[in-house]
């Protein structure tokens, strides 16, 4: 009886052999990749304004502008899903945005925050901190006022040194002679 010895060359130089590790070697693979990406993580980004808009709103429709946000105007998102999806995840896909469904009139409410639904990938979950901040709504009015130059405690006299006389204060310019104030 005739010893055989083994040989990886033989074996490879087999087609079915080579075929049917190819198949086994991609199913691997294929298996390693795919449970990396549908691992489940957490990504947490600090400090993103919230952007309270009153356009398109019911306190808007009335002409109610924001006065003044009392707890904070930035807030925190933790974002949980699969590997692939929050890995990619930037601060500029992630959009705070403020629900004001409940502003019926001039006041102080508790708003509810939200991540737009836009910024969402498949499988991500948000959560926001903190999930309510209390924002004063208020009617804006502005003044108009004229400005006028006022010069006291100056008398009319000749500067010997430069043969100039002080006169009356004059604003020349239109652009500068209003000024607006706005507010609640």
């Amino acid at each position: 009886m005739k010893n055989k010895t083994f040989s990886f060359r033989k074996l490879f130089e087999n087609r079915r052999f080579s075929v049917v590790f190819a198949v086994v070697v991609a199913f691997i693979f294929w298996l390693a990749i795919t449970i990396d990406q549908t691992e489940v993580i957490s990504k947490t980004f600090a400090n993103i304004s919230v952007n309270i808009t009153t356009e398109g709103s019911f306190a808007g429709n009335m002409g109610l502008q924001v006065i003044a946000i009392e707890n904070q105007s930035n807030a925190n998102v933790t974002a949980h899903g699969p590997n692939s999806a929050v890995s990619s995840l930037d601060v500029s896909d992630i959009l705070i945005t403020a629900d004001l469904s409940d502003v019926t009139g001039a006041g102080t409410y508790p708003i509810n925050l939200e991540v737009q639904a836009g910024t969402k990938k498949t499988g991500v979950t948000f959560e926001v901190s903190p999930k309510t901040i209390n924002v004063t709504f208020d009617y804006v009015d502005t003044v108009e006022f004229d400005l006028q130059a006022v010069a006291k405690d100056i008398t009319l006299k000749k500067d010997a040194d430069t043969n100039l006389f002080i006169g009356t204060p004059v604003i020349n310019s239109t652009e500068y002679g209003k000024i607006s104030i706005s507010g609640a």
